[in-house]
């Protein structure tokens, strides 16, 4: 469930960036896509010399503190599967690869059935019968 929910956190994570993105355009002020780019755009928020008109201050103002409030909210769930991860012996297995993080070991481990329940190798990929 928490794989779930962060994912749809980042999926409104990146809507809020683009629509930032997106308002800023219509003002002339133009920048790539990119988490980075955008950050530059919040700090350009702040600059008391851009001449925004009020209501498109207000309008991203509040699209930054959802964008800020998204991204408080992905780093606690993917603080709590980091927390998963090390307590959980099916989720420390797949980390010791290298590439692979905290996010997809918990995904594995919580897709991936108990090991135990098969008796073969044969069993867990649908080889043999019901009977090996």
């Amino acid at each position: 469930m928490l794989h779930r929910a962060r994912g749809l956190l980042v999926r409104q994570r990146t809507m809020a960036s683009c629509a930032i993105r997106a308002h800023f355009a219509e003002f002339g002020i133009i920048v790539g896509q990119g988490r980075q780019r955008v950050d530059g755009l919040v700090d350009l928020l702040d600059d008391e010399e851009l001449t925004l008109p009020a209501h498109a201050r207000m309008a991203l103002t509040v699209l930054v503190n959802q964008l800020q409030e998204l991204d408080r909210q992905v780093e606690a769930i993917e603080r709590k599967l980091a927390d998963i991860q090390r307590e959980n012996p099916m989720a420390k297995l797949p980390s010791s690869i290298p590439g692979i993080g905290p996010i997809t070991a918990t995904a594995l481990a919580a897709t991936v059935p108990d090991p135990t329940m098969f008796r073969s190798g044969a069993r867990v990929r649908g080889l043999a019968g019901p009977d090996a």
